[in-house]
């Protein structure tokens, strides 16, 4: 009995675990890339311009946000802050998101007054429940 499709009769499976590109598709180095993306003259952006970018599109009109996000001839970071900040249904998330990124989360300080107890739990107490109950109440 013949191979119905004859055009494969030559060919034989991989092994296991080989590939049938071996050397694959070299990869570039992420340095190589920063380079590239340097010798175009493209920098890296910095902590202060990025708080810069967020601070001035929060006063932006919609309009100009619409325009801000669309234009591929402004950076991508200032087209995405662009965009998350004209995303609806959200808005408090996102907003907070980048009031936190621009001005850092709030401190949130918490004040104790009392006693402290330090309670101290065996085996031989018995329940762990019934016995921070019982110290809590002595």
């Amino acid at each position: 009995m013949s191979n119905p499709n004859p055009k494969i009769d030559h060919l034989t499976p991989w092994k296991p675990g080989q590939s049938g590109n071996e050397a694959g598709r070299p990869r570039k180095m992420v340095s190589q890339v920063l380079k590239d993306l340097e010798g175009a003259g493209i920098e890296n952006v910095t902590k202060q311009q990025v708080i810069g970018c967020i601070e001035t599109l929060l006063n932006c009109t919609q309009d100009d946000l619409e325009s801000y996000a669309r234009d591929k001839g402004h950076s991508v970071l200032i087209r995405m802050v662009a965009r998350h900040l004209l995303k609806s249904g959200d808005n408090e998330k996102i907003l907070s998101m980048l009031l936190d990124r621009a001005f850092g989360k709030p401190d949130i300080k918490t004040e104790h007054s009392g006693e402290v107890k330090i309670l101290k739990w065996d085996e031989e107490e018995g329940d762990p429940a019934e016995y921070i109950q019982q110290t809590l109440n002595r």
